[in-house]
């Protein structure tokens, strides 16, 4: 699927601005099946929207037919305070709404809306040396060297992401 040319500069420049506002890049670590000989961990990139609230809008509609994929809610609940003086609790419901893409239209997602996103770009250019270096073709095994280039981005995005948190 090549987003690049299916997707007009507006809808483009529009997916950047909501990407830079709820999205989120992060390669994803998982070891492999401890059956296997080898135990190499491996490594996917995910682009991701999230929403927090019960309703569902029109922007996530939008964006799940224009990527093409379902949208998946979770709902979760926690306590809340109500009231400080009190400290009267009781539990509350949250919800949220995710938007992802995995691998190849990862990569083809980023590449179309790169021009126009601002505060993602530092996170896409680790996506892009990640996969243009660790993406393995006909399920080969990878070498140590790619492994060790994902790894290196594993890392460097972990580190931005705990950078931005405060």
């Amino acid at each position: 699927m090549s987003m690049n040319n299916e997707w007009s500069d507006i809808d483009r420049a529009r997916l950047a601005a909501y990407f830079d506002a709820t999205g989120y890049i992060s390669i994803a670590k998982s070891s492999r099946d401890a059956s296997r000989s080898h135990r190499n961990p491996s490594y996917s990139l995910k682009i991701a929207f999230t929403f927090s609230g019960k309703r569902r809008s029109s922007i996530m509609t939008w964006l799940s037919n224009l990527l093409g994929i379902d949208r998946t809610i979770r709902r979760s609940s926690r306590v809340c305070i109500l009231d400080l003086k009190t400290k009267k609790k009781r539990k509350c419901e949250s919800f949220q709404t995710n938007i992802g893409v995995y691998g190849e239209r990862a990569y083809d997602f980023l590449h179309a809306i790169y021009p126009y996103t601002l505060v993602h770009r530092e996170e896409a250019d680790i996506a892009f040396v990640f996969y243009n270096n660790y993406v393995l073709r006909n399920s080969r095994i990878a070498t140590q060297a790619e492994r060790d280039i994902a790894e290196e981005c594993f890392q460097k995005l972990q580190a931005l992401h705990k950078s931005r948190l405060f």
